[in-house]
């Protein structure tokens, strides 16, 4: 008696090669590239973005991970991680916007980047931050996860160093 099994083939496709020089050496940076690439400032949902940089701090690789709604989206370790593997990420700065302009994170947005500094850890991706970002067109405002909750990265729990 035979079973049949799926088969699927799992690839990367690029859809755009653009050239930026600039290192990441913090939050600002982060943000910046992320609206020079991905053009965050135009979004009216929350979406969750991903910066996948090498072991000098250069950007190799940036994604959509998710678009969700005016007051969610999705950013489980699952919907993450793959992309940072298929940019061969040595750590990753994520980067989400709140539509509503504060940029305050909530407690499901510290509660996932506890998770998702464990996951790191497990593969071996450091995660550097996690930023919210909220404001308008005109002037955008930055909250670090990572500034503001220096003891997720002090906890030996979550550490990945």
């Amino acid at each position: 008696m035979s079973t049949f099994i799926s088969f699927k083939k799992v690839g990367f496709v690029k859809e755009e090669r653009i050239e930026y020089g600039s290192k990441i050496r913090c939050a600002s940076d982060a943000v910046r590239a992320c609206i020079e690439i991905l053009d965050l400032r135009s979004e009216v949902v929350e979406t969750m973005n991903l910066i996948a940089l090498d072991n000098q701090k250069n950007i190799c690789g940036v994604s959509i991970i998710s678009r969700g709604v005016s007051t969610s989206t999705f950013a489980r370790p699952k919907e993450i991680f793959p992309d940072a593997l298929l940019h061969n990420a040595e750590s990753i700065i994520l980067i989400h916007n709140h539509p509503s302009g504060d940029p305050t994170p909530s407690e499901e947005d510290i509660s996932v980047t506890k998770q998702l500094r464990l996951a790191g850890k497990l593969l071996s991706i450091k995660l550097e931050d996690h930023i919210v970002v909220g404001g308008g067109t005109k002037e955008l405002k930055i909250v670090s996860i990572r500034d503001t909750n220096p003891e997720i990265w002090s906890n030996q729990d979550y550490v990945n160093d």
